[in-house]
């Protein structure tokens, strides 16, 4: 209603009276007469209104008010509280905000409530709400001219925000436009002032802030906007292990329409990401990423400060290429940037310069960079090629990044390629037209040369076109590099050139041509070499061999065909001869020769090509490096297939005997995979195990992958003799301790990947046979294990035989040996022999068992007479008293046969080392079968036993006949003829014949009966 009155009284003003209510009115039909251009307010309004007057006094109004704006139904609003709605629908990443674009349909709840003070409008707590903003505020304003209104804002998207801020502010007379930011956050402050140019201060907090197309994190800080410039008082921000303070003045629009500054602040950085300032100054055609820490000091434009400072940056990257750290003072001129007192450390390398980087594009620089190791080079790693060494350079230029020009002269010391020394390297590049020039390039060493030029585009507008020349260049240690198992005794050494044309990231187009003018192969003791130029010619996605022959002693081949790179197939064909020395540079630890005819084709699927064709072998030989004997006069034709090679009728000789081979070997590709091979052979002498040499038959099979193959089948065993002598003179059988404990097994790595699964049988054809024993023996045993690790089970027999000890000869009456040791060969004796033992008047018969392995042996003595195991151990060792003499034993004194028996073995421990070596040389020089010098410490039993008396007995042993022996034994330390010379002649088991001279000149007679009960 609306009252005017009174009217007509005299002395009485009329006042003015408008008091209004509404109900459900739709503010969208209101929003133009409000002069909200391009926005579009949805909800209903609800309220009252209450303006009172004198006329003419409008300024000394009063009144009230309030409205309750409800908003669409369903619509959730923003509270006080920031609430987590789904964000709405941001631009696209470097998309720009269009700051004209209206604001279109906006819900909106409010609730206001207002009073006339005259000419004041106070404004009691009110709050107005949209889907992304709420703005709560009071305060009082005087018609928009003087106003003190304190506010608080809760946005979960700061641009929503800024658009409606502008929108109303524009409304109100003040035109604004938005400011580019976004994020989420909440702002208390006061506004104050003129509406049109207001003052507005407060406290900031914000999360997930973006401006200039930057994620800038959450940041707090303290805020004064006034005429378009937001004051900051120590901003903080935080984005990850980033952080950043400001403290400064920064237009919130930029170009001003005033001319006047944009920023004038302090900026300090800890591990800020740099690619963040990058794109926020426009400067992504830099690549230079990395954790950046600086202080920093900037006045004047956005996209040209002034100011200065000093940065660092941590673990970073530089144009794709890592860098350590690097560090820089830096000076801002308005047109760019000056990097002065430049240090980056490099993979513990150092380089230093100066730049400048302008806004505009332009650079230049000067650096020098020394003892930057390769491995710390990306631009430099190659996957499978380890590259070492150490860089040094100098490189300078001056121009812009769309077209760059700069100079580089390196040179790399001590270049390596995996662990093959290539030499020094120089290099001097340019680049001039979005073209890399490599204007020299020179590797030197004492088994290299090559150089080269050429140029290389770093664009798709140009080809490449490089060359490179080579003369007597050693070839075979970078092939090992890539192929570690290439032989290490094959060398190639080479002159020739390589020129590649096309582009290098196009193959198809791609054109190369190897020339190489020399090459020499060495394969051990076997070389070949080229005849006439070899040419390889890459074209139209293929490789072709273009003209290839290799002559050497015995080989004649030409090679041809072609690899196509595009299906990645191989078709190369070898024709003419071949020497099996060849096969020296394919197997490593192989010896071979002989000569073949080869008619062979290599084709198919390059990952898994088939060999084809035959080799006819004449006269061949092949040797592992440590097995004992090689395979020699190999004969016969070897048919390759898809199935790999066939070996049916190859004949060859092994130790003198002759062998036919079967079966086939398996390929994957040009490589051995499994073995099916049989081996039959007669006859063979074979020196195995050491120390053993026997004549075997044997039906063998080799079965099994390359990597672990076995050996099976059997042997016959027509003769083995053990010609190493066995040593007697030690604390073993005989000693006056046992032995120690068994030796630790040692651990031993295969040097061939052999297994044995090979049944050995021996008919009265193993021997034993040197100056220490002879025996004969049967056995049944299986060979197991590894060639360097073998192991032996089984049982072998002795038949009979003899052992010599300290001057004794004993007859093996029985004896076994087990096998049984899983970790090494290790026998297990259990032995009964005998021996005579003489004393003037008196004929012993001592009879010895033993059992055990030959480093823990137990053993038992008994003689006939019987005698204690002392005084037959004291006979053993040369006492020729009567040790049953009752006299003797009296005039001793106790415990005297074991101080005896100490002193005897004393002096055979002490002087066993000499007396062996003196005893081989003897037997060899004089062709018995056995010497023996036996010391003594003289006779400790007379009165001056506290006075050594050191002698020794010299024995010689000579078998005559199978069943005629001879015995010559003499005192070396004596005056007196002292010597004892025994024919022995075995009839039979039961009955021996002795003939004998005797030390006291007397000879005998002896008939031996051996009776058992």
């Amino acid at each position: 209603t609306y009252r005017y009155a009174p009217l007509g009284v005299a002395g009485t003003t009329p006042r003015h009276r408008l008091d209004t209510r509404y109900r459900g009115v739709d503010l969208g039909g209101l929003s133009a007469l409000a002069g909200l251009d391009g926005m579009d307010v949805a909800g209903r309004a609800d309220g009252h209104h209450l303006l009172e007057f004198t006329s003419g006094q409008f300024d000394r109004r009063t009144g009230n008010g309030e409205m309750l704006i409800s908003a669409p139904d369903g619509q959730r609003m923003q509270g006080r509280d920031l609430i987590e709605l789904p964000a709405p629908r941001a631009a696209g990443v470097g998309a720009r905000l269009d700051r004209d674009l209206p604001l279109g349909r906006v819900p909106i709840a409010a609730e206001l409530h207002y009073r006339y003070q005259g000419a004041w409008l106070d404004l009691d707590r009110s709050y107005v709400s949209t889907p992304e903003t709420y703005v709560e505020f009071s305060g009082r304003t005087q018609s928009g001219e003087a106003s003190d209104v304190a506010f608080h804002v809760t946005s979960r998207d700061w641009q929503q925000s800024n658009r409606l801020l502008a929108g109303i502010m524009t409304a109100a007379g003040a035109r604004t436009r938005p400011v580019e930011v976004s994020g989420s956050g909440t702002f208390d402050g006061r506004m104050l002032g003129r509406f049109r140019m207001p003052r507005v201060q407060g406290q900031f907090a914000g999360r997930d802030l973006r401006a200039w197309d930057v994620n800038w994190g959450a940041a707090r800080t303290a805020l004064v906007i006034e005429d378009g410039y937001v004051d900051l008082t120590g901003a903080e921000m935080e984005q990850g292990n980033g952080r950043m303070q400001v403290s400064g003045r920064f237009s919130l629009g930029f170009p001003r329409r005033d001319g006047g500054e944009e920023l004038r602040a302090r900026v300090q950085l800890f591990d800020w990401p740099l690619r963040d300032l990058r794109h926020a100054f426009a400067l992504d055609a830099y690549p230079v990423d990395g954790p950046l820490s600086g202080d920093f000091h900037l006045d004047g434009l956005y996209r040209g400060p002034h100011g200065y400072g000093r940065m660092r940056l941590g673990e970073s990257s530089a144009y794709r290429e890592p860098i350590g750290s690097a560090t820089s003072a830096l000076r801002f001129d308005g047109a760019g940037v000056h990097l002065e007192d430049i240090e980056i450390d490099k993979g513990g390398g150092r380089v230093a310069g100066t730049a400048y980087v302008g806004w505009d594009g332009r650079f230049r620089f000067q650096v020098e960079g020394r003892g930057i190791p390769l491995p710390a080079l990306r631009a430099l790693t190659y996957e499978g090629v380890p590259l070492t060494g150490q860089l040094r350079f100098t490189a300078s230029g001056d121009a812009t990044f769309r077209a760059p020009r700069y100079d580089v002269r390196a040179a790399i010391d001590d270049l390596y390629v995996a662990d093959e020394g290539v030499g020094q390297l120089t290099a001097q590049l340019s680049i001039r037209e979005q073209q890399l020039f490599i204007e020299a390039l020179e590797i030197a060493s004492s088994r290299l040369a090559v150089s080269g030029t050429g140029r290389l585009p770093m664009d798709d507008t140009s080809d490449a076109d490089l060359t490179l020349t080579f003369a007597n260049t050693s070839l075979d240690p970078y092939v090992r590099a890539f192929s570690p198992t290439f032989s290490p005794f094959t060398s190639a050494v080479g002159s020739g050139a390589l020129r590649v044309v096309g582009p290098l990231d196009d193959r198809t187009r791609l054109r190369g041509d190897l020339r190489i003018d020399a090459l020499r192969v060495q394969f051990i003791d076997y070389q070949i070499r080229n005849d006439g130029p070899v040419r390889l010619v890459l074209a139209n996605d293929a490789l072709q061999i273009d003209r290839m022959r290799l002559v050497g002693e015995g080989t004649r081949l030409d090679v041809a065909g072609d690899v196509r790179l595009d299906t990645e197939r191989i078709s190369i064909r070898l024709l003419g001869d071949a020497n099996l020395g060849l096969l020296q540079g394919v197997i490593s630890d192989v010896r071979a020769s002989g000569s073949a005819e080869v008619q062979a084709e290599i084709s198919g699927p390059w990952a898994s090509p088939v060999v084809g064709g035959s080799a006819l072998l004449q006269d061949g030989r092949l040797r592992y490096g440590s097995l004992p004997h090689s395979v020699e006069d190999i004969n016969g034709q070897v048919r390759f297939d898809t199935g790999g090679a066939s070996l049916e009728g190859v004949t060859a000789r092994l130790g003198g005997g002759p062998i036919t081979f079967g079966g086939r070997v398996t390929f994957a590709g040009l490589s051995p995979r499994e073995f099916n091979v049989t081996a039959t052979g007669y006859e063979m002498r074979i020196r195995y195990p050491e120390g053993v040499r026997s004549l075997i038959d044997a039906q063998l099979a080799l079965r099994g992958p390359v990597a672990e193959p076995t050996v099976s089948g059997s042997v016959q065993v027509r003769d083995a003799v053990l010609t190493r002598s066995i040593d007697t003179s030690g604390t073993g059988v005989f000693g006056l301790a046992g032995g120690g404990g068994p030796a630790a097994p040692v651990v031993v790595v295969s040097s061939y990947p052999l297994r044995f699964d090979i049944r050995v049988t021996a008919e009265s054809t193993l021997r034993i046979a040197n100056g220490s024993a002879r025996l004969v023996s049967s056995a049944d045993l299986t060979l197991r294990g590894t060639y360097d690790r073998p192991q032996l089970f089984g049982r072998a027999e002795i038949e009979r035989g003899e052992v010599f000890f300290e001057g004794q000869r004993y007859r093996v009456r029985r004896g076994v040996v087990d096998f049984s040791n899983p970790t090494r060969i290790e026998p297990f004796f259990d032995i009964e022999a005998e021996t005579r033992a003489q004393v003037p008047g008196q004929i012993y018969i001592v009879t010895f068992r033993v059992s055990g392995t030959p480093d823990r042996f137990v053993f038992d003595l008994s003689s006939d007479p019987p005698l204690n195991a002392v005084d037959i151990m004291a006979l053993l060792f040369g006492d020729v008293r009567d040790p049953q003499n009752a006299e003797l034993r009296a005039l001793r004194t106790p415990n005297q046969t074991e101080q005896d028996l100490i002193a005897a073995r004393a002096a055979r421990l002490l002087a066993s080392p000499i007396a062996q070596n003196v005893g081989r040389v003897a037997e060899q020089a004089l062709g018995v079968d056995s010497v023996q010098i036996t010391p003594s410490l003289g006779d400790l039993s007379s009165q001056q036993s506290s006075r050594l008396s050191p002698g020794a007995r010299l024995t010689i042993g000579k078998r005559i006949s199978e069943r005629l022996y001879l015995t010559y034994a003499q005192l070396l330390t004596s005056s007196q003829r002292d010597q004892l010379i025994l024919l022995e002649f075995t009839q039979s088991d039961r009955l021996s014949w002795i003939v004998s001279q005797n030390e006291d000149d007397t000879y005998a007679v002896d008939v031996r009966v051996r009776h058992i009960f």
